[in-house]
């Protein structure tokens, strides 16, 4: 399981850690043992965060981390965050792919200066029609659950030539800088 960017820019904000280098998961680790007397491990971390493979986490430690910011356990937290966040759900810069339909065509920017053309295949599935810098390729498939603008753009998997390599973070410093609907398909509103 990878954290949802709302949740992992809570962490960032609390920790007051970008969490981009390896060394930081270290201080993170230990900021939530120091507040809640329990352990998460540098690894447990960054599968969570989309640095490692993932994985399914077990509820004591998605309690943890609820309880590190604040929350009672996960079930509150969640009810807290979801839905309710104006920055998520009122000011359009929250994209879930579920949510468009097949062959909407969109653009998106992140930083360092990276720009992908992608085409809406599926539910979180989309090819990339064209790239510009990056690792991402033209006819990569990407598994992408959601895009938020100033967030990091969060692949869950890349699928290249029927082959999976794994997930992809970009725009780890800057996060996304524009999002841009090229076609949308007649169905949407």
């Amino acid at each position: 399981m990878i954290l949802e960017q709302y949740i992992q820019k809570l962490v960032r904000e609390k920790s007051g850690l970008s969490l981009t280098i390896a060394y930081q998961f270290d201080l993170l680790s230990t900021n939530i043992f120091e507040a809640t007397g329990e352990m998460l491990s540098v690894n447990t971390l960054k599968r969570l965060f989309g640095f490692l493979p993932e994985v399914n986490a077990s509820k004591t430690t998605l309690n943890i981390l609820a309880q590190y910011l604040g929350y009672k356990d996960w079930e509150q937290m969640i009810a807290v965050t979801s839905g309710e966040n104006s920055e998520l759900n009122d000011n359009g810069r929250t994209f879930f792919l579920k949510d468009l339909p097949e062959g909407t065509i969109l653009e998106v920017s992140y930083e360092p200066q990276r720009k992908l053309k992608l085409q809406i295949l599926s539910d979180t599935r989309c090819l990339v029609l064209e790239s510009a810098g990056g690792k991402l390729l033209v006819n990569d498939i990407l598994d992408i659950y959601e895009i938020t603008r100033l967030l990091p753009l969060v692949v869950k998997d890349v699928i290249r030539e029927e082959k999976s390599l794994g997930n992809y973070i970009g725009g780890i410093e800057g996060g996304v800088k524009s999002v841009h609907f090229i076609h949308l398909d007649e169905n949407q509103v």
